[in-house]
């Protein structure tokens, strides 16, 4: 971001509030059906991985849960 002159990366007062909620103590199937994208061709379909993104915010509003 710094790079690229763009003000992110901070949670202060009127800045964006873009952030990831992350789970990293439990595991996630990863499921090529339920992508939200029209491409669904990945290595991991079926995979078990670690962690879980519980949420996702973008100036605030929620993307995804």
């Amino acid at each position: 971001a710094r790079i690229l002159g763009v003000d992110v990366g901070k949670l202060l007062p009127g800045a964006p509030a873009d952030i990831c909620i992350f789970e990293p103590t439990t595991d996630r199937r990863v499921d090529s059906e339920q992508f939200i994208s029209q491409g669904s061709n990945t290595p991991f379909d079926q995979s078990v991985l670690p962690g879980n993104v519980k949420m996702v915010l973008v100036a605030g509003q929620p993307l995804s849960a």
